[in-house]
């Protein structure tokens, strides 16, 4: 019982340490901090995969947490539906979704290591040991390489940027892009990838500019722990799926555009990849 101990004392020394620095810090200071701005992405990016395991009882990735992604959009349409009684204003509940889903993540997180079983945790301990700083090692190449501070991405990313400041304004219903920029001539995909993105915008201030650039960080690393759930389900060898897991984030283009950047295309390929590596996945047999 020792590692659960250990694991649940320091978490409610972080808990208590975050509490202190959100407090302290100035709004606008965290807006524009780039820790901030990870932490909350990976909140996001992994929430359905905690809600998944503490909720569900399922495992981490897998067909379930694929479909805990709904969360955030349901969540935008209660939100939307509730501020058309004018009671609340949708600024206001927009705000309460994100301090509950801050509040959510960290309490499903404490949940699970008091309700998980020690083997259980030592396992995933194990496991982050070995994967997180090989594809940390992924993540500095990106830095280096590929994705710098002040690097211009496509036109896609200032599409995206109008229509989930539009989202966040609350003053239309979006669910397509169509409905709330001019800027896409094109139709025939949702806005579930602009809700994901909205909330991450929601905890630092629509600061999009900063989040597109802290988000591919996250996201690569995300792309990778699935990665390697899809080598540990099939050579059964840790080693084996570490290694696979690196090499195949240094590949640009795998499977579905370029999977190192948080786009529409790519959330489509890395939900498809979580479902695909249910351990229970058999019609395809």
């Amino acid at each position: 019982m020792k590692i659960k101990y250990a694991l649940t004392i320091l978490y409610v020394i972080y808990l208590v340490t975050l509490g202190v620095f959100l407090v302290k810090t100035d709004s606008a200071l965290l807006s524009s901090s780039y820790l901030w701005i990870a932490y909350s992405a990976f909140l996001i990016l992994t929430l359905p995969s905690l809600i998944s395991k503490a909720f569900f009882s399922s495992p981490f990735i897998g067909f379930t947490s694929a479909m805990c992604f709904l969360y955030y959009p349901i969540a935008y349409g209660v939100i939307y539906f509730l501020s058309s009684f004018n009671i609340f204003e949708f600024a206001w509940l927009s705000a309460g979704f994100t301090i509950f889903t801050l509040l959510y993540w960290n309490y499903l997180v404490l949940f699970l290591l008091i309700k998980l079983k020690n083997e259980y945790l030592k396992l995933v301990f194990k496991q982050c040991i070995k994967l997180i700083p090989i594809l940390m090692i992924s993540l500095i190449i990106l830095g280096l390489f590929i994705r710098q501070v002040d690097s211009v991405l496509a036109l896609d990313y200032v599409q995206h940027q109008t229509v989930v400041t539009a989202i966040n304004s609350g003053e239309k219903l979006c669910t397509i892009p169509n409905d709330c920029s001019n800027l896409f001539l094109q139709v025939g995909y949702s806005t579930f990838y602009h809700f994901i993105l909205g909330t991450v915008g929601s905890f630092t201030a629509n600061n999009l500019n900063a989040v597109f650039y802290v988000l591919d960080f996250v996201w690569l690393l995300v792309f990778g722990i699935v990665v390697y759930k899809l080598f540990i389900k099939n050579l059964k060898n840790q080693t084996y799926a570490v290694i696979g897991a690196f090499l195949t984030t240094l590949i640009f283009t795998t499977g579905a555009y370029e999977n190192i950047f948080f786009l529409p295309q790519t959330l489509s390929f890395i939900l498809f990849l979580i479902i695909l590596s249910s351990n229970k996945l058999n019609f395809l047999k």
